[in-house]
């Protein structure tokens, strides 16, 4: 699904993405194409790397937010043509590793000290949450810094 809030509060688009992330992370088809790139060895470095190498960064159009669902990602890379921004990236990243049986989230934070600017994945591994950016340059574990932050789960 892909949903376009127009005159979006935070809250809509937390409770969107929240529904989302819970829905792709126990889609059998999300589960499927998860599988299928993280079939060896660590999946969450495959996941990350798939993702990096395989969607475009897209921003929105101004004044809207687009929210993609992880299973309509999924078609998007089977057809070859994935595009998102930030928020709909660490949706994609969130909800594989999510199918997969990882804890992940969503981080929203504010980079540049005027509001929430940013969106990045997180999985939990073992003793610490652990940053997925692939909507950046930045390599898997990247933590940067940041004024303020929401997290959706």
């Amino acid at each position: 699904m892909l949903k376009t809030i127009k005159n979006y509060s935070l809250g809509d688009v937390k409770r969107e993405m929240s529904r989302m992330l819970a829905e792709g992370g126990v889609n059998p088809e999300v589960r499927q194409f998860a599988l299928e790139i993280a079939s060896q060895g660590n999946q969450i470095e495959a996941v990350f790397d798939y993702v990096k190498a395989n969607v475009k960064y897209q921003p929105d159009p101004y004044g809207a937010e687009f929210i993609t669902s992880p299973l309509k990602m999924v078609e998007a890379c089977r057809a070859g043509n994935a595009a998102e921004d930030c928020d709909g990236i660490a949706l994609f990243i969130a909800g594989l590793l999510r199918s997969l049986g990882y804890n992940s989230r969503i981080l929203l934070i504010d980079v540049g000290g005027k509001g929430l600017d940013h969106a990045v994945a997180q999985v939990y591994s073992k003793v610490e949450w652990i940053n997925l950016d692939a909507a950046s340059s930045f390599p898997l574990g990247w933590e940067e810094k940041y004024f303020s932050k929401v997290v959706i789960e």
